[in-house]
């Protein structure tokens, strides 16, 4: 983790020689986004060091996470996918700029009422964006904070920020436990998984429980609502797709009692083609 402020660095709840202070001579960049680009550059080889030191060099793919509208983040998020692909390079992946990807939140519409921090969010994502679509990075994921207040209301301070970062490191928990697992059914296999984070542009991801599966379109709808209801950004014109994952978790009793339900599987991954253009879809069944 790196911040232009010791203030930040020690709200995280991670050991401390992972955490580094971009020293500028200032306590933070103040909405200021040469500040945070001047900082990763006058601190570049000492990340590249620390990112080596932290993950070594088992690693298969890289995410930059970084919050917008702040100077710190939305300046030195180009900065710090450079030094990513330079630690990819090292460890010998062979295509960075497949293998470096990152993941960007949204300001809430009350801290975009800034005008310097809706500027800020609104050039990061645009210079992201336009990396995406060139495929010098893979994917961009973009996490709208207003879309998740309003989905999660009623929580209390303490546990808003924990529980939606949790639920957004979750899905990629999910995903890469679920690949390296065989399944007597379908395999959803780390080639699958690799394939969709390497695939280029902007990515989505869900989750859902199912418990009323008997009707036929209930596994399909759900799919459908699953998208619609991320927790990440939306308007994202979904036919454009080029790969997409689905994969279907259910107990082993219901997986061997449950008359109908292969139909309804299959039936809600065929949607899900449709609903992609078409994209090719890999698949998984696990119980």
């Amino acid at each position: 983790a790196v911040n232009t402020t010791h203030h930040d660095l020690d709200l995280l709840d991670i050991p401390k020689n992972q955490k580094f202070l971009m020293n500028i001579g200032e306590k933070g960049a103040g909405k200021d986004m040469e500040r945070g680009k001047e900082a990763v550059q006058q601190h570049q080889q000492d990340i590249l060091h620390l990112t080596r030191q932290t993950f070594g060099a088992q690693v298969d793919h890289i995410m930059v996470c970084f919050g917008a509208g702040g100077g710190t983040g939305s300046g030195s998020v180009v900065g710090l996918v450079e030094i990513a692909k330079r630690y990819a390079r090292y460890i010998g992946l062979k295509d960075p700029n497949k293998n470096v990807g990152v993941l960007m939140t949204l300001p809430t519409v009350g801290e975009a009422s800034s005008p310097r921090v809706a500027e800020n969010a609104y050039k990061s994502a645009w210079e992201l964006s336009q990396m995406a679509a060139a495929g010098k990075i893979s994917p961009l994921i973009i996490v709208d904070n207003d879309k998740i207040s309003r989905m999660y209301p009623g929580m209390t301070v303490r546990s808003f920020w924990p529980s939606i970062n949790n639920t957004v490191a979750s899905l990629f928990d999910i995903f890469n436990k679920l690949s390296s697992l065989s399944s007597q059914y379908t395999s959803f296999d780390p080639v699958d998984y690799h394939s969709i984070m390497e695939s280029g542009g902007c990515a989505i991801m869900g989750l859902t429980k199912v418990s009323k599966f008997s009707d036929k379109f209930t596994l399909s709808e759900a799919v459908k609502k699953n998208l619609e209801k991320t927790l990440l950004a939306g308007g994202f014109d979904l036919t454009s797709s080029k790969v997409s994952g689905c994969i279907a978790v259910g107990g082993k009793r219901l997986m061997a009692s449950a008359k109908g339900l292969q139909d309804n599987i299959d039936y809600a991954f065929d949607v899900l083609s449709e609903i992609t253009g078409k994209a090719t879809i890999h698949r998984g069944i696990y119980e």
